[in-house]
């Protein structure tokens, strides 16, 4: 059976996993605090493996900043507890060329991004909710 989780941790308690994947967890961020919850996410859903000697975890994202759960993630590398790596679209997907994930996108910036697995070098700008209020 599939179950499919919101990014909460109040959402992924309660049950045994055999595999999880934490799809584009670089953008996971909380509605209210703006934060980016991903490390209490996978902290609260890593004990569902405990009882599955061959259970995993994948933390899958295109880049989003230098500065979230899943960049810093990255930024360790390989070791007894992880494997990384990346790729172009392309790459990854030899049906689609470069050409044609241009097409499909011509903002260079979103291109690097999305596309070409080209970390930002800052954060994206956060849009906030903002309340007008009335002119006196």
């Amino acid at each position: 059976m599939f179950r499919i989780h919101a990014c909460a941790v109040r959402a992924v308690v309660g049950f045994t996993s055999i595999a999880i994947f934490a799809d584009e967890c670089a953008r996971w961020e909380d509605r209210e605090t703006y934060a980016n919850p991903p490390e209490q996410v996978v902290g609260t859903l890593a004990p569902s493996l405990a009882t599955q000697p061959f259970g995993f975890m994948v933390l899958s994202s295109s880049p989003w900043t230098v500065s979230d759960y899943h960049a810093e993630c990255f930024a360790i590398g390989d070791n007894e507890y992880q494997l990384t790596s990346f790729a172009s679209t392309w790459a990854a997907n030899p049906t689609l060329s470069e050409e044609d994930t241009r097409a499909l996108e011509p903002h260079e910036p979103t291109w690097a991004r999305e596309y070409a697995a080209v970390q930002p070098y800052s954060r994206p700008r956060r849009l906030r909710r903002v309340h007008a209020t009335p002119d006196p």
